[in-house]
């Protein structure tokens, strides 16, 4: 009988051998998934930057009185202007509605005084005029809200402008939405929560011009002039206020924290516009008294 040897190789037994054999996984397999699992750990922040226990959304507006850094900080890797802005419009929008009764005749009182009074005394419905500001109908009031919110919002977005140029000025890296957030927040401070605090005194004295938190009240301790419409009074109630204060320091961190200029460049980018400001509403104010 003829037999036919078979090598070594072709044998069953090493044909199963190498069918059994496990497949060495190949070097794109191996690169493909270190890829995809390195991709996989280093999605999160890629798309999502911002720490777990940074201030968000809302929280923002309560984050910002006591951890103004890191709320800051957070409006650097993601910004959300809107929500200071419309807290803000809808205090004040509220605020305004709530003391149309005594703002509204306060304002109309102040022109009668002013370089118009003798054109607004001559009117003969301005007795008329004039009571119907101390009994708003709810139309009335609800204009004197939305007036109110309006032109918060139109300040916020007005001087954000201005203090983003001065940013660039000194060297700021973040474009304006970023720049709008900071001075937002501020504004919330400065115009939101000092707004609510002095309601009670403003509807217990009956008086917005003459209620605010700042020094011109002592004016009349030192034999000053306690007139509200007095120079004295509006320099003391625009340059002491204490939560116009507060809007400042907090918009000095946050130009510096956003920017990324330092703290030194923070509080010019944030006082020099605060001060010309200032000056012109009161320079203003003076031409027509």
């Amino acid at each position: 009988m003829n037999f036919e040897s078979h090598p070594p190789d072709s044998t069953p037994d090493a044909s199963f051998r190498e069918e059994a054999a496990p497949p060495e996984p190949s070097s794109a397999m191996g690169s493909t998934s270190v890829r995809g699992s390195t991709s996989a750990m280093g999605s999160t922040p890629a798309a999502d930057p911002t720490p777990a226990t940074a201030p968000m959304g809302w929280a923002r507006l309560v984050s910002i009185v006591h951890r103004p850094g890191a709320t800051f900080e957070a409006v650097a890797r993601r910004p959300q202007p809107w929500i200071p802005i419309v807290a803000l419009a809808l205090l004040v929008g509220v605020g305004s509605a709530l003391i149309a009764h005594i703002s509204g005749p306060e304002q109309m009182e102040m022109m009668l005084h002013s370089k118009w009074g003798e054109r607004l005394a001559n009117d003969p419905d301005f007795d008329q005029k004039l009571d119907d500001a101390r009994h708003p109908s709810v139309a009335g009031r609800v204009t004197s809200g939305l007036s109110g919110a309006v032109g918060v919002v139109f300040m916020v977005a007005v001087t954000s402008f201005f203090y983003w140029l001065m940013c660039l000025v000194l060297g700021g890296r973040q474009g304006f939405q970023r720049t709008l957030d900071v001075v937002a927040l501020g504004s919330w401070i400065g115009s939101g929560v000092g707004f609510a605090a002095t309601l009670p005194l403003i509807l217990a004295k009956g008086s917005v011009m003459s209620v605010g938190y700042s020094l011109a009240p002592l004016l009349a301790l030192f034999g000053g002039d306690a007139d509200p419409q007095g120079f004295g009074y509006r320099l003391l109630q625009s340059f002491t206020n204490g939560f116009a204060i507060w809007q400042l320091v907090l918009m000095a961190i946050g130009f510096a924290i956003v920017h990324q200029m330092g703290r030194g460049r923070g509080w010019v980018a944030a006082l020099v516009p605060w001060l010309i400001g200032s000056a012109l509403s009161l320079w203003i104010a003076s031409l027509t008294m």
